[in-house]
């Protein structure tokens, strides 16, 4: 397997970058570029990149190849069409009949390079470069001092500065962006060659700086790869696998776990409580119907949606892509329960999924016509299908094993294992949610995954003073969910953890004594969402232990048994603890409402009383240290916002009232221990501090501040402010301090399977 550290904006860099020519010159002449390029602007039919042969109708074979690359290549170095026209019959006059304008060719180019480009896009196929690995021989040497160059061109059409200045570098960055185009968009045209192709890896960087991808899924063509970060505002953002550049999304804010059409042309996603879609070419997205808390779409090629409303015990819906009303799909006989990632087969009628259905867990298939969940593997991970090429004649289920990736050949009909399991990479990274693993695969063979700062990566906890200096570490670094408690003394953190697959524990770190830590909880289910009672004794969490989110308690001094406190068919997780010890705040998800908060009384009938009960989300409250005021993040204004409302569950004269304290966007509000400031993350993951005036009987607030650019997610409880308020305790992905890895793309990766 060939390695190019391509991080493709390091391109054009100089010598510090990635686009080493020695890189390329070493690469097989075997790794020769398929015939037609796919995805748009470049697709089977687009005239500008098509040989003579190919625009006369005749017979095509690899100088086809050739002469395409040899177009992509011209582009690439001038910024022009090597055969322009206004139409399609223009163009094929321009093909048969012009040459391209040679004077545009960057006049540092390397005299070998530009002759074999131009013996690229020779007219007569016979006197044509004949295979690739003459072009990479051509760049063996091609940087000497002494070579000849290319006579330079006018002023006035010469190219970008930069080029010029990048020249050998660049050159070898875009020959070797070209051929890695060539190689992902041709190659599922061109099966039928003799000569396997190889498999070719690179990266390629985090759209937003310092964030890490928490959802990604490569487009079923494999021209496309659509990101979901939490910086810059929640938002989706679009590569083609051919650019240098990554996109956002305009009209995704907010969006969560994306999805692609079976013809690429649109993306699934959720926001606003809804399922909504987006053409990857932007303009206004359009919302299909209701969903309070989706966990994930697949989209069939007969234009029906299934996908997971909530995140919860009500199953899967299916609605028309046209949008509608949503239709339940399954029950809780028939595969239903807490589900999520569904993903649909070629035949369009049957689909895989993860389910959670208490200690019967896995991969499901299921189908639009029975309903009926027949489990694959016990693995709890999100699953992808390769189907059969031309080269193999199995189907490949992916999925995740203790962070492997793991490819299981396949009948195609049936599913049965056909031969032996084996890894395809090891080290992903979990993402937003539960289950959810950062990988893809397209339909012809283009795998992009995500390794490394993951939110289920390893993090160090460190402590950070009002200006964002690090002053700190606390324990040793661990593979974390990211959701932390302090104790209320400020002396031990509790942190959730995952040892194996999604399943995740919660660990006690105290602080006072040299970081010694204690495994709090111990089974083998997901035990999340840790909240501290006033004494510090007890640990309040959420576990799906039977099937859904339940809430527990423990000791903190880990004796005794978990105490099951409330249970419903409802996923939950407590967010706070109020001082009096008498009631636990928590979120439930709502079929019909979405996110809610409610207060349990923790003695006594235990009965839950409602806090908030809207058609928004509502939740991440968190109560002032005196127990009168409810901070909060909601998104009734079609963003999240902090808010503070009185709280007085059962009083007979409670106080009413409604506060915004955030102004751009805000999350995860935490109190001061005095209550005399409230912190949150505004939109771009920054601290804010915000000064609070609070009696028993009025509520006043001083304008936000920005105290420090944070790393950390705004979807998850990751970060507490010491009780004084002058440190914050942060996890911070390993290896990631400063700039999140790239993602990995792998070409042909199933080129090394033996049949």
């Amino acid at each position: 397997m060939k390695v190019l550290d391509f991080g493709l904006a390091k391109a054009i860099d100089g010598p510090g970058g990635s686009g080493r020519s020695g890189e390329f010159a070493s690469m097989s002449p075997t790794l020769t570029t398929p015939a037609m390029m796919t995805g748009v602007g470049m697709i089977l039919g687009t005239a500008a990149y098509m040989s003579p042969e190919q625009a006369k109708g005749r017979a095509v074979d690899r100088r086809s190849d050739i002469w395409a690359f040899g177009a992509v290549l011209f582009e690439m170095l001038t910024g022009t069409r090597a055969f322009g026209g206004d139409d399609v019959q223009d163009t094929f006059v321009a093909i048969m009949r012009d040459e391209p304008d040679w004077a545009r060719l960057p006049a540092a180019l390397p005299f070998a390079l530009g002759t074999y480009l131009k013996r690229c896009l020779r007219k007569d196929a016979k006197q044509r470069v004949q295979a690739m690995g003459d072009v990479r021989l051509a760049l063996e040497g091609a940087f000497e001092a002494t070579a000849p160059q290319i006579a330079a061109p006018p002023a006035a059409a010469a190219p970008s500065s930069v080029v010029v200045r990048a020249l050998p570098w660049t050159v070898a960055g875009i020959f070797g962006v070209a051929l890695i185009a060539a190689l992902v968009l041709w190659a599922p045209w061109r099966a039928d060659l003799a000569v396997d192709p190889q498999m070719v890896q690179y990266t390629v960087a985090q759209p937003d700086k310092g964030t890490a991808a928490e959802s990604l899924a490569i487009s079923p063509d494999g021209h496309y790869i659509v990101m979901q970060t939490s910086g810059s505002g929640q938002q989706l953002w679009v590569r083609s696998l051919d650019s240098l550049q990554t996109q956002p999304l305009s009209g995704t804010e907010g969006a969560l776990f994306p999805f692609w059409s079976p013809d690429s042309r649109y993306i699934g996603f959720f926001a606003q409580n809804q399922l909504k879609k987006i053409a990857v070419t932007g303009g206004p997205a359009q919302a299909l119907c209701d969903a309070p808390t989706g966990r994930g779409g697949a989209w069939s090629r007969d234009g029906v949606i299934v996908f997971a409303p909530n995140n919860g015990d009500s199953g899967f819906s299916r609605v028309s892509a046209a949008g509608g009303v949503p239709v339940p799909l399954t029950t809780k006989r028939d595969g239903g329960g807490n589900v999520r990632w569904p993903v649909f087969l070629p035949d369009g009628r049957r689909f895989l999924y993860l389910g959670f259905r208490g200690k019967v867990n896995g991969i499901f298939v299921a189908s639009l016509d029975t309903g009926d969940g027949r489990r694959l593997v016990l693995d709890e991970s999100n699953p992808q299908y390769v189907p059969p090429s031309s080269r193999n004649p199995f189907g490949h289920l992916l999925f995740v094993r203790q962070q492997t990736l793991m490819a299981q050949p396949v009948d195609p009909q049936t599913l049965d294992p056909k031969g032996d399991l084996f890894p395809v990479a090891e080290r992903v990274a979990l993402g937003a949610s539960n289950g959810q693993y950062l990988h893809s695969a397209s339909r012809n063979g283009i795998l992009v995954l995500y390794s490394g700062g993951g939110t289920g990566s390893s993090n160090q906890l460190a402590w950070f003073d009002r200006t964002g200096k690090e002053v700190g570490t606390v324990g040793a670094p661990a593979r974390s969910r990211n959701a932390i408690a302090l104790s209320p003394d400020g002396k031990r953190v509790v942190v959730e953890r995952n040892l194996e697959g999604p399943s995740s524990d919660l660990w006690i770190t105290d602080m006072e004594h040299s970081g010694t830590e204690t495994r709090l909880t111990f089974d083998a289910s997901i035990n999340r969402d840790p909240v501290w009672s006033p004494d510090g004794r007890r640990v309040a969490f959420a576990s799906t232990r039977k099937g859904h989110a339940d809430l527990y308690l423990k000791a903190s001094n880990g004796t005794g048994e978990d105490e099951l406190l409330f249970e419903s068919k409802d996923a939950k997780g407590p967010t706070d603890w109020s001082r009096d010890g008498r009631f636990l705040i928590f979120v439930n998800t709502d079929a019909k409402t979405s996110e809610d908060l409610w207060a349990l009384p923790v003695t006594g009938d235990k009965k839950p009383i409602p806090l908030l009960r809207t058609q928004y989300r509502e939740g991440q409250a968190q109560l002032s240290p005196d127990s009168r005021w409810l901070a909060y993040a909601s998104n009734e204004s079609g963003q999240y916002q902090v808010y503070v409302q009185p709280f007085a569950p059962g009083r007979d004269t409670p106080m009413t009232g409604k506060w915004q304290i955030s102004t751009t966007g805000g999350e995860q509000p935490r109190w001061r221990g005095d209550g005399k400031e409230l912190f949150y993350l505004d939109r771009d993951r920054k601290v804010m501090a915000v000064d609070v005036r609070a009696t028993a009987q009025s509520f006043d607030r001083g304008a936000p501040r920005g105290l420090f650019d944070s790393r950390i997610n705004n979807f998850s409880r990751a970060y507490a402010p010491s009780p004084d308020g002058a440190r914050f305790l942060m996890p911070v992905p390993q290896g990631a301090r400063g700039e999140a890895p790239p993602l990995t793309v792998v070409v042909n990766w199933l080129s090394g399977v033996k049949k």
